[in-house]
Formats: C-alpha cells, structure tokens, sequence
C-alpha cells in the first residue's frame, strides 16, 4: 500500500503553495475579512552545557494588514531529552508590546514538557507550557499552554515537512481559555545548518464573551550553529 502523499509531485508542488501562500496573505490585504498579521522570525540553535540543546529566538508581529510592529519577542531554551520520546525544556521570554501608543514590557519565566513520536508514518509532537507573566502597568499571572503538532508522512530523506498545529491557552489570571492558534505550513531544510518555514492560519481571543479570529502568515529561518 503506497504511503500518503506518494504521488505528489514535491519537487513542484510544495515550493509552489509556499509561494502561493506568500502572495495571497503577504501582498493582498483581505479586504472582505479582519485585519491580518505577519510574524517574522529568526531561530539560531546551539549545543550547551548539561547535554541540552539551546535556542535563541527572536520574533517580530506586524498587524494592520502586516504593516505595523506591535510586538517583539526575545526567547531564550534549552531543552534536555529524557528517557523515551519525552523531553523538558526551561526558557525566558522578554516581550515588548505595543499597547494602544504605549510600548510595555513582560518578562516570562517558563517550563515545558515535550513529547515527540513517529506513528505509522506521521509525526506526533505535543507540548504542556507554564509561564509566568511579569507584566509592566497589568496584573501578574501565570498561564497555561497546551500544543499538539501532526506531521504528514513524507518519503524517507525529503527535505520538506508540512504540518498541522493547534494551541489553546489558559489564562490562570481570568480563570479561562482565552486564546487559540490553529495554523498549517511547511518547513524546509536547505542544509545541515540552514531552514526555512512558512505557515499560515489564524489567532482566536475571547474578549468581552466573544471569540475574534485574525488571519496570520508567518515566516521563519532557522541556522544551527
């Protein structure tokens, strides 16, 4: 029995959406829908002390049709294996947010329990994430993270890996779910140092007993060092 996706024509048909996806969200405004964002972000991975893996991610969020910063994210991991698929990560985030014409800061203190494997072929990953939110002029808080990520089965050895990933949030300050990501993309591996990523799907966040979605593209390069 042939494996999913066998007959797809990769070597075309992936570069082809990544492009396509670029021009439809990146360059159009959606002019029957919501504001759209666009996250830009650069990875650098590095071994570290403790038989860990550490990363340094930056990112940048543009709103009003991507045209606008209104948020920067530095964030700091590293993540040691555990016995099996499972793994555990420690990290810092420090957030300056754009907050009506005042830029404010956060800092996140945060934990992660990882777990990663192969199924018949498709990639499973799951995450549980506790933050603690330092915020400047808000409350404190704490805030739960819940992420599962399904990798579609590939041929062994090809350098593209599409996905589907979905993120709930728990905002111990409001006693809530309060946020929600669902995005599908495709990343890429250029080399044993160099790739790339595009996805695209939206943000959903309650506020006043309401649900309001925002369309989001996002773009990210990764180096291993």
């Amino acid at each position: 029995m042939p494996r999913p996706l066998k007959y797809f024509p990769r070597a075309r048909f992936l570069p082809a959406c990544r492009l396509l996806l670029i021009g439809l969200l990146a360059n159009a405004p959606l002019r029957a829908g919501p504001d759209h964002e666009l996250w830009l972000t650069g990875v650098a991975r590095f071994a570290a002390p403790a038989a860990c893996e550490g990363e340094l991610q930056m990112q940048e969020k543009l709103r009003h049709d991507a045209h606008k910063a209104y948020d920067y994210e530095e964030e700091l991991n590293f993540t040691h294996a555990l016995r099996g698929p499972w793994s555990a990560t420690v990290g810092f985030t420090h957030v300056d947010s754009l907050n009506g014409a005042v830029w404010l800061q956060e800092n996140r203190p945060t934990a992660s329990l990882n777990w990663r494997e192969t199924l018949a072929d498709w990639s499973v990953a799951l995450r549980a994430r506790v933050e603690y939110r330092d915020r400047e002029a808000r409350p404190d808080g704490w805030r739960y993270r819940a992420r599962a990520q399904l990798g579609l089965p590939m041929e062994k050895g090809s350098h593209w890996k599409p996905y589907v990933s979905a993120e709930g949030f728990y905002d111990g300050a409001v006693g809530r779910w309060n946020q929600t990501r669902l995005f599908a993309g495709v990343g890429h591996v250029w080399s044993v140092r160099w790739s790339d990523e595009i996805f695209a799907g939206s943000r959903g966040d309650l506020k006043a007993a309401q649900w309001r979605r925002t369309p989001v593209l996002g773009l990210k390069l990764a180096l291993k060092l």
